[in-house]
């Protein structure tokens, strides 16, 4: 369990230092276009996973009804991309992100 997180740390550090260099390229190369567009792409992927949500399911931990995220993902796309790269950026993870309810549900028998 330790190397397999050891290993996804490490992933994510080469990520992040491949996405800083490439965005720094960009930015030497003055090439504003391309560094709002790769934004622009990210938060568009935000937005799409929260219009995959299935609106008829239970919410979460935090009591967050995923009709609500779906409705209202065009608003919630860019903050929420704001504060996943701070997650990313600060290396820490909030706590809420890692609970979740699990309720067991009686399953009836069949004849």
């Amino acid at each position: 369990m330790k190397a397999a997180q050891q290993e996804v740390k490490h992933c994510v550090k080469e990520a992040k230092d491949s996405y800083r260099r490439k965005v720094e390229q960009k930015l030497r190369e003055n090439n504003m276009r391309e560094v709002w567009e790769g934004v622009r792409t990210i938060t568009d992927q935000v937005r799409g996973q929260l219009r995959k949500l299935r609106p008829r399911k239970a919410a979460g931990p935090d009591k967050v009804c995923p009709r609500l995220l779906k409705t209202c993902a065009a608003e919630l796309g860019e903050p929420l991309q704001r504060i996943f790269n701070l997650s990313l950026q600060i290396g820490r993870v909030p706590t809420l992100w890692k609970t979740s309810c699990i309720v067991p549900v009686l399953k009836k028998n069949r004849p």
